[in-house]
């Protein structure tokens, strides 16, 4: 169960989003990380669901809950070892001020309460979350208003467009280590087909991670994921049969079941 949880972190699913002042809908330290699953850039985009369940049957591994508009108000793990907690932490909650553009989000967490500073450019986009003086994370717009960068514990996020207006690469650089990742997306009928995760190996990129996007009456009905290292692959099942809830079936290679999500509108 872990290593499933651990490795659901890396699969993400991107689509043209609106930016807007509430770029804070996710957890602290997940900023600048991409969910191939429910189709937003964390620290970017709120969520369209009031709460998202992972679970192994009925067991669940963690739940995201937001508000009502679509910021995330806590995140709760059911696993101490599970290795996607943000810094060894299993639950935070976080409250927002009344106002349109927040100065200071507070956070709970496990440890103690801290507070998030944010602050915004002229144009009201969110400049920066400085996070209890320990981690920064810093936000850079193109001439289009949609996010250029995103700088954060020694990561560089980099984003580039088509001329649709739907994301094109990503380019994360380690400054730490030098190493270089590149997600890119190849669309079709102005949809996402293909998405290939490349790393820097031997002075290469080299293709690490492959999605694949299958669509029935424009919508998405299931992601295949193929590790191309180790050859492993897994299927997401997209099932809008729930009037209150999309349900995500994964499943391995052979189609059978390991675990799911529940995503309430």
């Amino acid at each position: 169960m872990n290593a499933t949880i651990s490795r659901l972190k890396y699969f993400f699913c991107f689509t043209l989003f609106v930016l807007s002042s509430s770029l804070h809908s996710q957890r602290i330290c997940d900023y600048g990380d991409y969910d191939f699953v429910l189709n937003k850039i964390k620290g970017v985009d709120t969520s369209k669901f009031s709460e998202v369940k992972v679970l192994d049957k009925e067991e669940p591994a963690f739940i995201y809950k937001y508000d009502s508009i679509g910021r995330l108000i806590s995140a709760n793990f059911f696993e101490e070892s599970i290795e996607t907690t943000c810094y060894g932490i299993n639950d935070s909650y976080y409250v927002y001020p009344e106002m349109e553009q927040p100065n200071k989000i507070k956070v709970a967490d496990d440890y103690s309460i801290h507070d998030a500073i944010l602050t915004y450019y002229d144009n009201g986009n969110l400049k920066q979350i400085n996070y209890n003086d320990f981690l920064f994370v810093d936000y850079e717009y193109n001439l289009k208003n949609q996010i250029k960068t995103i700088k954060k514990d020694r990561k560089v996020y980099r984003y580039s467009w088509n001329e649709d207006n739907k994301i094109e690469k990503i380019t994360i650089d380690f400054l730490s280590n030098g190493r270089k990742q590149e997600i890119k997306f190849l669309y079709k009928n102005n949809r996402i087909e293909e998405v290939f995760h490349t790393q820097l190996s031997r002075g290469y990129l080299q293709i690490n991670r492959h999605y694949s996007f299958t669509y029935n009456n424009e919508r998405l009905c299931e992601i295949m994921y193929k590790n191309k290292r180790s050859n492993d692959i897994m299927y997401y099942h997209y099932n809008y049969d729930k009037k209150d809830k999309l349900i995500i079936n994964i499943k391995d290679a052979d189609k059978k079941y390991i675990s799911h999500y529940e995503c309430y509108y």
